[in-house]
């Protein structure tokens, strides 16, 4: 039977709103889209009823479940009224689950559609691991910085899933990456890495109009951390790497173009769900039965990455997820040296960077690491700058700390 977990859904006589969370809402649906058109239901009356976000259920849907209920409105069913709204053990569930079948298997997780994780559609993508999916890799890092000791970098060597979904949401397409350890036992605490606008100053290196197919740059640029980055952290423990892929609008935080702008929570559910999926195609473990409920983040943003870090911490403000904070360089911009440091309530802040704070300059804070450019200089590739050595090399060492494990 299901469970409404946080509530009624709908809209109450058409206008008046009920709890509707967003997990629920994708039950309903779910439960509607089986059920055939004859019956009351969406199966075979067009496109599948979606869910919406928290307290915000879609017209389309509360129209959905107004029109199940006139199909089964006493004296023809047993349902009472017609209000286009689903109560917790009332009426209308129990008409939806006895019609979606007995047993019924629900969309998602184990069920008839597991690309659909808290409605929306997760597709692995990445060409590279339909195959034997596992690839080895190697690559630089930075061995622990001391102070006055010269710096030392090192092969960091793994096995990664290197896995690229495509995510279907609220009518919008977003590319997100998981770089997934095979040893990944624990699919709720996962690290997230935020690339650069991909608007430079000598012009952008990913374009807006390229990444509905994650083509040019979006492809040839930027996702190259997913690797570089993923490698690190899987050298140290098997833990997921999240890199988001976003457009330069995204650094708003309502823009279409931010896949955290509705939803957050539960698109974070969705894509280690979508991880987990995916590997138990490639390794002897159990896939998810349910969507998994993240429970520990650390967050890192490389360069101007740290407006789509403020714009996602801050969207997660009041959920306690976010453990810690880690900015790579962003002092390096003009603009930034100004500002105050940026922290999140309830994590721990850290900073690396080529710049050292002037008496005008707000003063470092503790959490603060500066390496200069001269020390950077004889290490990894020559014709690289320094600032790209930071975002590049830098996340092994300071992930050895790492307060998410």
């Amino acid at each position: 039977m299901t469970i409404l977990e946080d509530g009624p859904v709908g809209l109450r006589y058409g206008t008046t709103p009920v709890a509707s969370s967003a997990r629920d809402q994708a039950k309903i649906a779910a439960l509607l889209n089986r059920i055939g058109s004859a019956d009351g239901g969406q199966n075979g009356a067009g496109a599948p009823v979606q869910p919406g976000a928290d307290r915000k259920c879609p017209l389309r849907l509360a129209t959905a479940i107004k029109a199940f209920q006139l199909r089964w409105l006493a004296p023809k069913g047993d349902i009472r009224q017609a209000d286009g709204v689903v109560d917790p053990a009332g009426k209308t569930l129990t008409k939806l689950d006895a019609l979606a079948g007995p047993g019924a298997t629900p969309i998602g997780p184990g069920g008839t559609d597991p690309d659909m994780i808290n409605g929306m559609t997760i597709t692995q993508m990445n060409r590279s691991a339909r195959g034997q999916m596992r690839e080895s890799m190697s690559g630089p890092a930075l061995l622990p910085v001391f102070p006055k000791m010269p710096l030392v970098i090192f092969t960091a060597r793994t096995m990664l899933f290197p896995l690229l979904f495509k995510i279907e949401k609220d009518g919008h397409i977003y590319w997100v990456g998981v770089a997934a350890p095979p040893l990944t036992t624990n699919f709720t605490k996962a690290q997230i890495y935020f690339h650069p606008n991909p608007n430079q100053p000598g012009g952008p290196v990913a374009r807006e109009q390229d990444y509905p197919t994650f083509a040019g740059g979006w492809q040839d640029r930027l996702y190259r951390y997913l690797p570089s980055i993923g490698l690190q952290l899987a050298a140290i423990r098997p833990m997921l790497l999240i890199v988001p892929f976003m457009p330069s609008p995204a650094y708003h935080a309502n823009s279409a173009f931010n896949v955290f702008a509705t939803r957050p929570v539960e698109t974070l559910n969705a894509i280690v769900t979508a991880t987990h999926r995916e590997m138990a195609k490639h390794l002897p473990i159990v896939p998810p039965a349910r969507p998994h409920q993240i429970a520990e983040l650390g967050v890192t943003s490389f360069s101007s990455g740290l407006g789509f870090m403020k714009m996602f911490t801050a969207q997660l403000a009041g959920t306690n997820l976010i453990r810690e904070t880690l900015d790579l360089d962003s002092k390096w911009i003009i603009p930034e040296r100004t500002k105050p440091w940026f922290r999140t309530t309830g994590a721990r802040a850290r900073w690396i960077s080529q710049w050292a704070p002037g008496k005008d300059n707000p003063p470092a804070p503790a959490g603060y690491t500066h390496i200069a450019a001269e020390r950077l200089a004889p290490i990894g590739e020559p014709s690289e700058k320094a600032h790209a050595k930071l975002g590049f090399l830098t996340y092994h060492w300071m992930m050895l700390d790492s307060v998410v494990v």
